[in-house]
């Protein structure tokens, strides 16, 4: 029972650290996510009255990050080209 406790604590944490460390990825807390962070929200305000381009670069980016194995960087790099 007190192996079992162990590896649910251990999954707990580890979960919670890969969602802190992906809410970090989404806000400006350095100096290169603060520059990413500013183009993005640019090229949002830009692109407000094109939704569809806004909607397949979301979607784009949604894939890319919750199947990383099958959307590679170079492969979504190629989309965008």
């Amino acid at each position: 029972m007190l192996v079992t406790r162990s590896w649910k604590s251990f999954i707990l944490i580890y979960k919670r650290e890969t969602v802190i460390a992906v809410l970090l990825e989404c806000v400006p807390v350095n100096t290169e996510l603060r520059a990413e962070m500013s183009v993005w929200f640019a090229c949002k305000a830009h692109v407000k009255h094109r939704t569809s381009l806004f909607a397949i670069i979301d979607g784009i980016a949604m894939h890319a990050l919750l199947d990383s194995e099958r959307l590679s960087s170079d492969r979504v790099i190629k989309t965008i080209h």
